[in-house]
C-alpha cells in the first residue's frame, strides 16, 4: 500500500512538474517574438487558433483564440514587440487600437 502511495505521488509530481517546464518555456518563446507590420494573410486552424503572415512570415498565436477571429482582419496592423506579452493590433479602418494579451 505505501508503495502505490509514493508512486503516486512521485509519478504526479513528475507529471505537474513536466507540465510546468514546459509552459514556463513556451511562454518565453512566445515573449521573444519581435514582428510589426500589416497582415497579409489570416488564417486558423480546427481549434480555432490563429496563423498571421507579416512581411512574409507567418507566425501561430497560440494564446488567441475566439476575440481575435472576432475583431482582426486582414490589412490590420499587428505588433509584437519581444519580452512583452501583447499583441498590439490597429485597426485599418478605424484607427482602433486593440491589445491581445497572453
Amino acid at each position: 500500500m505505501k508503495i502505490n502511495i509514493w508512486f503516486a505521488i512521485v509519478f504526479f509530481g513528475l507529471f505537474f512538474g513536466i507540465t510546468a517546464v514546459m509552459y514556463f518555456n513556451g511562454r518565453k518563446e512566445l515573449e521573444s517574438i519581435n514582428f510589426s507590420g500589416t497582415i497579409e494573410k489570416l488564417s486558423y486552424d480546427e481549434k480555432n487558433i490563429p496563423d498571421v503572415t507579416v512581411k512574409g512570415i507567418t507566425y501561430n498565436l497560440t494564446p488567441l483564440r475566439k476575440e481575435f477571429k472576432e475583431k482582426v482582419r486582414v490589412g490590420d496592423l499587428i505588433e509584437k514587440k519581444k519580452g512583452i506579452s501583447v499583441y498590439k493590433v490597429t485597426k485599418q479602418q478605424t484607427g482602433e487600437i486593440i491589445n491581445f494579451a497572453f
